[in-house]
């Protein structure tokens, strides 16, 4: 660049040549400033992109490409939007514009490909909720005020930024410059919500130093805005440096804590994970933020237990008994890593990611194998009680009525590929992040834990605190140990099992809620709809809209929570449950198919006709909303079905077709017809009237 005569700058030599290839225009003063900041913002970005190729988790990394991914489809909208109006206006050369546009597009593609078959993506922690400590705060605000400046100069009118008349490639270097921009701060924004919290003022030197050079760019370049805009534009990149500044001169204490009032997490190297090894760090922590957990070495419970119960165990795998349960949550439905067998108290369910687990009856003296779980229940019961007695947890209920038994096989021996643990990089685990579901509200929970091979009893359990800033803790278990998770633990922690070397049995020994989850209680609900169903069948009555409404409650909580519930497990689930369960689900289905029939002749009582009395246009309002109802369970029953997870299934184990229909049953199983019906049948009843 050189100045002509008049003192204008002139382009030439390296930097002209590509304005010309690919503009077909002179470079003026505001591409060049827009150039300069477009070029400081991909670098930074792409450091940020090789910092997390080194250093970052798996799920971080795929977080990352969603981010560009994004970005791609970002620049591909201002190629085809300013771009296209350039290039008509004879600002850009056809050829580049086509290779502009062709390779973001292919970007978005190759990226979408690295990500299709690994949806293992890093946690995002939400920026308010979340944003406890101070630095927290600050992250917060700093990304706010970037995001900010992003939209001004996407969305602000340049014409009163700067200086020159703006010219053609002016306004695609603004919108290109801000595109780039908003992927630099996508990475940062991800960086900071997902990276740990021992990273983060590295991603706040990274975004810091960025923005110096940004600054340093824009002063350089300082003629070219008009003098109130360049005060306006400058004081709006120094903001969000002073909080990251900030940023880095707080002790990362109050990363971890709110309040210096809690010494031991004072040290300003405290780890994202403890463990035993980290000895008094491990030990403060543990006490002040995981009171509530309690790990009781194998001696406590006597060694002839141990013998039986590992027996049992092994057992029941030989039976096959253990089988991998099929899941829903919203529309993925996918299989458990481990496999499972439920025991517990007669009529005993548990309901969990929409599928009930039916549990065999413990109590009799059919199996030999159910017996000695419920020694190891009752041994556990009475061991928990006396870990309560005068802590805090005291009141805490611990008559556990239910064991849900997990085999969890070696990373190399899973028939179900293991993920790894992405938030705090724990390495491969057997059951991912959660809290155990259907309990007795402030119930405790014990684990019994035992492996095939005891010289490899190399299995953790990973803790973490909900709502708080500490560190996670991971915590070993030793063969045939237990561990509790006494009173309100369950619910203020998260807890994951880390794969270890050998396989491994836990039996968790819970109290499940009792109010919805027997056949004692479902039963009665169908002895309740059941009485309904004389004065809804009498043809001299009116239709009762009320009764109707509970029948109807009724019969879908019978069909779609117990009758396909069970029979979605598969003809192997209904052979080993014959003993209790088969029987009792053929009492319910008879119940169901007697509601059935019932709504059959609501039917007819609804129907128009000369001799017919017109029932109250309630009952049509309620049979409508009823049918509506039982078809839309069916129908996501039906898709249910036919997720690729059950395919993986052995023959045996998949949905079986019950209850079946055919030319008798009341209703058919498509309700279409019989929603056409009682609309056309409403319609008539509005005209009549």
């Amino acid at each position: 660049m050189r100045r002509d005569a008049s003192g204008a700058k002139e382009y030439t030599g390296a930097y002209a040549t590509p304005m010309k290839k690919f503009y077909a225009l002179e470079p003026t003063a505001v591409t060049d400033f827009f150039n300069n900041a477009f070029g400081v913002m991909l670098m930074w970005a792409c450091m940020q992109a090789f910092y997390v190729a080194a250093k970052g988790s798996a799920g971080l990394k795929n977080r990352f490409v969603v981010a560009n991914i994004i970005a791609a489809f970002s620049r591909a909208t201002v190629l085809a939007c300013h771009g296209s109006k350039d290039r008509a206006s004879g600002g850009m050369v056809a050829s580049e514009h086509k290779l502009g546009s062709f390779i973001a597009v292919l970007t978005m593609f190759l990226l979408a490909e690295a990500v299709r078959v690994d949806s293992n993506l890093v946690p995002l922690r939400h920026w308010i909720k979340d944003s406890k400590s101070l630095k927290q705060k600050i992250i917060t605000i700093a990304l706010l005020m970037e995001f900010y400046y992003m939209i001004i100069l996407h969305f602000g009118d340049v014409t009163v930024w700067f200086s020159p008349k703006v010219k053609a490639t002016d306004y695609l270097a603004v919108h290109w410059t801000a595109t780039i921009g908003f992927m630099k701060w996508l990475q940062t924004m991800i960086m900071f919500t997902a990276a740990s919290n021992s990273d983060v003022q590295t991603v706040a030197k990274f975004d810091a130093l960025s923005t110096l050079t940004m600054l340093y760019v824009m002063r350089k370049h300082q003629a070219v805005f008009k003098a109130a805009e360049f005060s306006k534009h400058f004081t709006m990149t120094v903001a969000p440096l002073i909080s990251l500044t900030v940023i880095n001169n707080i002790s990362p204490h109050l990363v971890w804590h709110q309040s210096r009032a809690r010494p031991h997490c004072a040290s300003p190297k405290m780890p994202d994970v403890l463990g035993p090894g980290d000895g008094d760090a491990y030990e403060r922590v543990r006490s002040f933020h995981y009171d509530g957990f309690v790990v009781d070495d194998p001696e406590i419970l006597p060694e002839a237990l141990h013998d039986d119960v590992a027996r049992a165990f092994d057992s029941l795998l030989r039976e096959g008994e253990f089988t991998h349960d099929v899941l829903s949550a919203g529309n993925k439905v996918s299989r458990t890593f481990v496999t499972r067998t439920l025991l517990g108290d007669r009529g005993t369910t548990y309901h969990y990611q929409k599928l009930r687990l039916f549990a065999q009856p413990w109590d009799g003296e059919k199996r030999w194998e159910y017996a000695t779980a419920r020694r190891l229940n009752e041994a556990l019961t009475r061991r928990t009680r006396e870990i309560l007695r005068g802590t805090r947890h005291g009141e805490s209920e611990c008559e556990y009525n239910v064991t849900l038994i997990n085999r969890m096989d070696t990373r190399e021996e899973s028939e179900v590929a293991l993920k790894d643990e992405a938030l705090f990089d724990l390495g491969t685990t057997s059951v991912s992040w959660h809290s155990d579901s259907s309990l007795r509200e402030n119930s405790t929970v014990a684990v019994y834990s035992t492996v095939d091979d005891p010289e490899r009893a190399d299995w953790s359990v990973a803790l973490r605190a909900l709502g708080k800033q500490c560190p996670a803790l991971r915590v070993p278990l030793k063969d045939k140990a237990t561990y509790y998770m006494c009173g309100d633990f369950n619910a203020t922690h998260h807890h994951a099992v880390l794969t270890g070397s050998s396989a491994r049995y836990s039996s968790t020994h819970r109290v499940g809620v009792v109010e919805k989850d027997t056949f004692q209680y479902i039963k009665r609900r169908c002895l309740e709809a059941l009485a309904l169903i004389p004065d809804l069948e009498n043809k001299s009555a009116s239709l009762d809209a009320k009764k109707i409404q509970l029948l109807a409650e009724i019969h879908r909580e019978v069909e779609f929570q117990w009758i396909r519930m069970f029979h979605l497990q598969g003809d192997t689930h209904a052979r080993q449950h014959k003993t209790y369960w088969t029987q009792r689900i053929a009492e319910l289905t008879e119940a169901w198919d007697r509601m059935e029939a019932c709504f059959r002749a609501i039917l007819s009582k609804l129907k128009l006709s000369p001799e017919s009395t017109p029932q109250p246009s309630r009952a049509y309002s309620m049979m409508l909303y009823a049918m509506k109802e039982v078809k839309e369970l069916r129908d996501e029953h039906v898709k249910r079905i036919s997720a690729s997870a059950y395919a993986a299934l052995p023959e045996s184990q998949r949905p079986v077709d019950l209850p079946q229909y055919d030319d008798t049953s009341p209703l058919p199983f498509e309700l279409k017809p019989v929603i056409y019906f009682v609309e056309a049948e409403q319609a008539k009843l509005k005209g009549e009237s």
